[in-house]
């Protein structure tokens, strides 16, 4: 019963006029049902300047500081009777303040577009691909930097072991050229090193045939330690010589 009672072409009616379906009717909600979101109004910002007075509802919020002026001249008109003073008049609603201005973020603005058109395909292929390249190259120096520090801690670590009597390859490098050397070791003072060269005979053959002796920088001349060689013997020249079992072929060898 209940619901045939509700179910009445009135109360359908009256469903309709109240939302502004039907009968149409502009002025159906008064002027005090909008004043919740008055709080969000924000004035139109243009660059022609506003030559009409602003209204109270319209002015910014003030501090938190009410002018004492103000104040006493709306205590004066309450004393008269003249004027009704509200309490918006003392103290104006809250308003939004104004809205920040977007910020694009690096990001390219955008169209509306076809994605599966030819020239945007292949646009969005290019883009994809140089990303790519890009995001290569990072990682590949990345892997460079680390392998450098690598290879530069595991010979440092080498040549911390280096002690006189010791072989090593030494590289003399110009601004034409690059040679590499086999050397001994004479003596060891912090990154300087005193080597004596060694003449080359053959392709893993060496020989000591100098008694001069040269200052190395430790750690950016002297390629890698060697391991110890093998004696030749025999007559007393042969004493002079000795081999070591290493391929000097990647190297370019020079002849002292």
């Amino acid at each position: 019963m209940t619901l045939r009672s509700v179910e009445r072409a009135e109360n359908i009616q009256s469903g309709f006029s109240v939302s502004w379906i039907s009968p149409l009717n502009r002025y159906i909600f008064a002027d005090h049902e909008f004043l919740s979101s008055c709080v969000t109004d924000r004035r139109l910002l243009s660059g022609a300047p506003v030559s009409s007075p602003l209204s109270s509802s319209q002015n910014p919020l003030p501090g938190l500081s009410v002018s004492i002026t103000e104040t006493l001249q709306c205590i004066s008109a309450m004393s008269t009777g003249k004027h009704h003073v509200t309490l918006e008049v003392i103290r104006p609603f809250s308003k939004a303040g104004p809205k920040k201005a977007a910020k694009n973020c690096g990001r390219k603005p955008e169209r509306s577009r076809i994605l599966t058109n030819t020239p945007e395909k292949h646009e969005i292929e290019e883009l994809a691909a140089s990303k790519s390249r890009k995001d290569d190259h990072d990682d590949q120096i990345e892997l460079n930097e680390s392998s450098q520090s690598e290879e530069e801690a595991s010979k440092a670590e080498i040549l911390d072991d280096l002690k006189e009597n010791d072989f090593v390859l030494v590289n003399l490098a110009t601004k034409k050229m690059s040679k590499f050397y086999v050397a001994k070791v004479m003596d060891i003072s912090d990154n300087t090193v005193e080597v004596k060269y060694l003449k080359k005979i053959a392709a893993n053959k060496f020989a000591h045939d100098y008694e001069t002796v040269y200052d190395v920088d430790k750690m950016t001349e002297i390629v890698f330690k060697l391991p110890p060689p093998h004696d030749t013997g025999g007559t007393k020249r042969k004493n002079r010589e000795m081999t070591f079992y290493i391929d000097f072929s990647l190297h370019n060898m020079g002849y002292l």
